[in-house]
């Protein structure tokens, strides 16, 4: 069942319909059929269509079935009434199917689009239309080619004239309460009132000497198109066209023929030129909007990253010998925009003394050259303020002449002030790694000491006991000594591995398994014996050609890493 809301969308479509046909009676081609030069109907039904939905095929049925009826017969208007349905529904749906906004005026694919979409419509409610009016016998058969653009040309008009202002009625844009903006449309209505007026008015000297001045009316659309919105520049399209629509009527103006067909074909094809013409020219100021919107928000995003990264930019035009410098780079090099002018001199200024020359040599050298050149120097600021940055300068060659010039200047202070606490760090943190591996290092040398001290204090002992009880036996005095030379060259050797435990591969060498294990518990030695871990290799002995060094290092950072796991 319809609802309350249908039922009043329908009714109000019907009353659109209706009384927009009615206002242009006039002007009807023929006295006995419906044929107008401006169908405003068609435009009111897509908009209803398109706001509205599909529903409101009832509306513009029954307005189009109750229209036609007081002009023919029931059957004829019946016919009527489907084809001046099936047109906007057809145009509905291809905008529908192509994703046309309702506000297709914003660029030139929806304009073609809605364009070819209303010739689409018109021609179908034209077609059906005409082949009614001929089977039912209400034009002569050989009248209905004469009828069918007259018929098509209405109804295209009232898609893109119509339609548009109905489409566009959310979009009110007549800035009534600028003063400026009221006095610049009220002008321009003036001017295209008395345009029309003496173009399509009783004029004896214009019409003696057979001067043809219609197209001086699109002229001031040319200034409407661009200056003023849509509902703005198709109210003043619509008051033009019906000032020449009575005129034309009248039998004054440039469109008069001896047959009064001719004549509203003529109109018919100069409004849907006007028409075409604002339409262009809204799309392109649209365009041209919304390029400048782009640009302007390119450029603020361009800004804030610049502000980000610390990037500023320079350009020189050679032909025009201008240069120009962002904003960011006013603030790197600590000027106001406002008191200095963009300069070379005035960049060399804040440069450091010492490499000033050097910068000037990389940049002469890049000028010979097709690639980016970088180059890093120190500028010197107010207050001794110094900054670290890193440019970049690239040259443009036309015709092996230079045209212009490109850099970049980026603030890396904090970069540089960063990397320089990171270097300390990765120094300090190397120094106590360095004093840690030199501690386990003593820890270990003292543990493998411990034995052999003891070895040759017990033979000095005895040594002196001996010699106290002068109980010096040659040999056995011998014996100890070397006993103490053997364990004196062990200490030595011991000193030797561990010395050469940090010193990094020169290359790789051979190795056997049996010695690297033996080093490695040697190594760690210390720190097996206090965690109580005895290292057991079950592994046969082979040669392996390797950094021993590095492969030392791994395996104790292995066993290390299972000694932590087992506390």
């Amino acid at each position: 069942m319809i609802s309350a809301a249908q039922f009043l969308k329908t009714v109000i479509i019907v009353l659109l319909y209706f009384g927009s046909a009615k206002l242009v009676g006039p002007l009807s081609l023929s006295p006995t059929s419906s044929v107008f030069v401006i169908w405003p109907p068609t435009g009111v039904a897509l908009a209803a269509l398109v706001i509205w939905g599909r529903m409101s095929v009832v509306g513009i049925f029954l307005g189009a079935f109750l229209l036609n009826g007081t002009l023919g017969t029931v059957p004829a208007a019946l016919q009527i009434a489907v084809g001046n349905t099936l047109g906007p529904y057809v145009v509905f749906e291809l905008l529908t199917r192509l994703k046309i906004d309702r506000h297709y005026l914003s660029d030139f694919r929806s304009l073609i689009t809605f364009t070819a979409a209303a010739v689409v419509g018109a021609f179908i409610t034209a077609t059906l239309g005409v082949i009614a009016l001929s089977v039912h016998e209400m034009i002569p058969a050989e009248a209905a080619l004469g009828v069918w653009p007259g018929w098509m040309g209405g109804d295209l008009i009232g898609f893109l004239l119509v339609g548009t202002l109905l489409l566009y009625g959310d979009n009110y844009s007549f800035h009534c309460r600028d003063r400026r903006f009221r006095r610049e449309y009220l002008t321009i209505l003036a001017v295209i009132c008395t345009l029309s007026w003496i173009l399509f008015a009783p004029n004896p000297y214009l019409d003696n000497r057979g001067i043809s001045l219609e197209y001086l009316i699109l002229l001031p659309f040319l200034w409407v198109g661009i200056r003023f919105g849509v509902l703005s520049s198709y109210s003043l399209v619509l008051i033009v066209t019906a000032l020449m629509s009575v005129g034309t009527l009248w039998g004054y103006g440039p469109f008069i023929s001896d047959d009064i067909n001719e004549s509203l074909y003529l109109l018919q094809l100069f409004v849907v030129i006007m028409t075409l013409k604002v339409m262009v020219l809204i799309v392109s100021k649209t365009a041209l909007t919304k390029a400048k919107k782009e640009l302007v928000t390119a450029l603020e995003k361009l800004s804030h990253a610049q502000k980000i990264t610390h990037i500023g930019h320079w350009d020189y035009n050679y032909q025009k010998r201008t240069l120009e410098w962002s904003n960011e780079l006013y603030q790197i090099l600590g000027w106001d925009k406002k008191r200095i002018e963009p300069s070379f001199r005035y960049y060399l200024q804040r440069i450091a003394p010492q490499e000033r020359q050097e910068v000037l040599r990389h940049y002469r050298k890049s000028l010979n050259q097709s690639e980016p050149v970088g180059m890093a120097f120190d500028l010197n600021l107010d207050g001794g303020v110094i900054k670290h940055v890193e440019a970049m300068v690239k040259h443009e060659r036309r015709n092996d002449q230079l045209i212009a010039s490109y850099g970049t200047l980026q603030d890396v202070t904090e970069k540089k002030v960063l990397e320089f606490k990171n270097a300390d760090k990765e120094r300090m943190l190397h120094h106590q790694a360095k004093l840690a591996a030199m501690g386990e290092m003593i820890s270990n040398i003292a543990h493998q000491w411990r034995q052999p001290i003891n070895v040759i204090s017990m033979n000095v002992n005895n040594i002196q006991i001996d010699m106290e009880y002068e109980d010096t036996d040659p040999q056995r005095l011998s014996r100890r000594l070397d006993d103490i030379i053997n364990q004196t060259e062990y200490l030595s050797r011991t000193i030797d591995d561990f010395k050469d435990f940090f010193k990094p591969d020169a290359k790789a060498e051979d190795i056997s398994t049996q010695n690297l294990f033996h080093d490695l518990e040697m190594l760690l030695s210390s720190k097996l014996y206090h965690n109580e871990v005895v290292l057991k290799m079950h592994i046969e002995d082979m040669t392996l050609h390797t950094y021993k060094n590095r492969l030392e290092h791994a395996l104790i950072n292995i066993i290390n890493n299972a000694l932590d796991a087992l506390k």
